[in-house]
C-alpha cells in the first residue's frame, strides 16, 4: 500500500501500542502513513495457521484469541501486536487467530514496513527491542504453562490412582474356574472398566465389562459413575424374593438383579446427565459357578465369545441399547451355559481397532484366529503379545480391556 498522510488516530494508537514503544514521533508518523484499518466481526478469522506471514496487526478495539486445533493458546486485547514474528521473518504462521468479539485492527504490511526500515537505521534497534520484549513475554508464558502442565500431570496421576481403585483389587476365587483380565488405558485415565464380584446371599457372581464413549478425563469420571451404579444396585438385598416353597424362605432372582441394575443406571444417567450425551456399552452377566449357567444383558457391547477347544461355540449378541442415552430403554435378558473346558472371552473395541504402522486395524478375524489357537490361562496374554507385535511403534489410541472366564475341564 502506498504511503499517505498519517491518520492522527493511527499515530495515537501506535504510540500506545507495544510495537513502537519509545519510538520518536517522526518514525511513528511514517509507520502510521503506511497502515490501514481492518474490521472483523466476532468469530471471523484474522490469521490462518500455515499461511505465510505478510503483515502484522495492532488491535485498536476488541480482542482476539490464538488457537491451534481447537486449543486456545492465548488471548490478546487492545494495544497488543499480533503476528509480528512471522511477518518480520516471512515465516509460516504457527497458530490461527480469531476475533473474540467485533474488533478493529491496524494493518501494517511487511513490504511497506521494510521500506520504512530501510530509510531509518535506528528503526532496527526499536524492532529488536520490541522482539526482545516479545521473547521475554513468551518465555514467561512458557514457564507459566510449564508449571501448569506439571501441576496437571500431578493431578492426572492422582486421578489415575483414584480410578485404579475403582477396578477390582482382587478377583473372587471360584473353585473350578479361572478368571483372567487385562486393562490398559490409552491415556492417563480411561473410560473402559471391568468388574467381577460376589453378591451376598446369592450363589452367582457378577461379571461386567464396559466401554464409556470418548476417552480421557470426562470418560473416566463417567466410568466411575457407571461402575458404582451397577455394582451398588446389584448388591441391594431387595432383589431377594420370598419363596413359599423354600424352607429358607429366600429365592434368588438373577434376572431381576440384571434388569433393575442396568435400567437404574440407564435412567439415572439419561435423566441426570442427559445433556452430556455420555453413554456406555456394557456386558453384564451373572454366572452360577456350580452349573455354568449364565444370565446376561448385552447393552450395545461387542459380542463376547464362548470358546470351546478349536471353535467358537457362541457369540453373546446385544439384548438392548447402550446405557445412558434414553430413559426408559428396555433390556432383554438372555441365558447360556459354559460347559467344562469352555471360556467366556469379553473385550472392548480398543483391541480390534488398534492399528499398525500402515494404519490397518487389527480386526475381528485376527482376534478370532487367536482365540482358537490357545486355551485357558494363556489366552489373554497371547492376545496382548500379538496386539503389541501388530501395532509396533504405533501409539495406542483407545483403551483396551479384556476378560476371560474359563471353566476347568472334567
Amino acid at each position: 500500500m502506498s504511503a499517505s498522510s498519517p491518520n492522527p488516530l493511527h499515530i495515537k494508537h501506535l504510540k500506545n501500542s507495544q510495537f513502537l514503544q519509545g519510538a520518536p514521533d517522526a518514525l511513528i508518523s511514517q509507520v502510521a502513513s503506511i497502515a490501514y484499518e481492518l474490521e472483523l466481526k466476532a468469530k471471523e478469522i484474522l490469521i490462518n495457521k500455515g499461511e505465510k506471514g505478510d503483515a502484522l496487526y495492532v488491535i485498536l478495539e476488541g480482542s482476539v484469541y490464538v488457537h491451534d486445533e481447537g486449543i486456545q493458546l492465548n488471548h490478546h486485547s487492545r494495544g497488543q501486536v499480533i503476528g509480528e514474528i512471522a511477518a518480520l521473518g516471512s515465516l509460516l504462521r504457527t497458530a490461527s487467530v480469531t476475533a473474540a468479539e467485533n474488533s478493529l485492527f491496524l494493518v501494517i504490511e511487511k513490504d511497506a514496513l521494510f521500506n520504512v526500515i530501510s530509510g531509518n537505521p535506528n528503526f532496527i534497534g526499536i524492532i529488536m527491542n520490541m522482539l526482545c520484549r516479545r521473547e521475554e513475554s513468551l518465555a514467561s508464558n512458557i514457564m507459566d504453562r510449564s508449571r501448569r502442565i506439571v501441576s496437571l500431570e500431578k493431578e492426572l496421576e492422582i486421578g489415575r490412582q483414584i480410578q485404579a481403585g475403582f477396578l477390582p483389587r482382587t478377583i473372587p476365587e471360584v473353585e473350578g474356574w479361572q478368571i483372567n483380565h487385562y486393562f490398559k488405558a490409552a491415556r492417563e485415565v480411561a473410560g473402559d472398566f471391568y468388574d467381577v464380584f460376589d453378591i451376598e446371599g446369592h450363589t452367582r457372581i457378577g461379571i461386567v465389562i464396559a466401554d464409556v464413549c470418548d476417552k480421557g478425563v470426562g470418560a473416566a469420571l463417567f466410568m466411575t459413575l457407571f461402575r458404582s451404579l451397577l455394582r451398588s444396585t446389584a448388591k441391594l438385598h431387595e432383589y431377594t424374593e420370598v419363596s413359599p416353597d423354600s424352607k429358607a424362605g429366600l429365592l434368588e432372582n438373577p434376572e431381576l438383579i440384571l434388569k433393575r441394575s442396568v435400567q437404574f443406571a440407564n435412567n439415572y444417567i439419561a435423566e441426570t446427565h442427559g445433556h452430556t450425551s455420555m453413554f456406555a456399552s456394557i456386558f453384564f452377566g451373572l454366572l452360577d459357578p456350580q452349573s455354568g449357567h449364565l444370565y446376561y444383558i448385552n447393552a450395545g457391547h461387542e459380542a463376547p465369545y464362548i470358546i470351546q477347544p478349536g471353535e467358537v461355540k457362541q457369540t453373546l449378541e446385544t439384548t438392548g441399547p447402550v446405557v445412558g442415552l434414553f430413559a426408559g430403554s428396555e433390556y432383554g435378558i438372555a441365558e447360556t451355559c459354559l460347559q467344562p473346558g469352555e471360556t467366556l472371552f469379553a473385550y472392548t473395541d480398543g483391541a480390534t481397532d488398534i492399528v499398525n504402522e500402515q494404519q490397518a486395524a487389527f480386526g475381528l478375524p485376527r482376534l478370532e484366529s487367536l482365540l482358537l489357537s490357545v486355551e485357558g490361562e494363556e489366552l489373554i496374554q497371547t492376545v496382548v503379545d500379538d496386539l503389541n507385535r501388530y501395532k509396533g511403534s504405533e501409539a495406542q489410541f483407545d483403551d483396551i480391556t479384556m476378560l476371560a472366564v474359563s471353566r476347568s475341564g472334567e
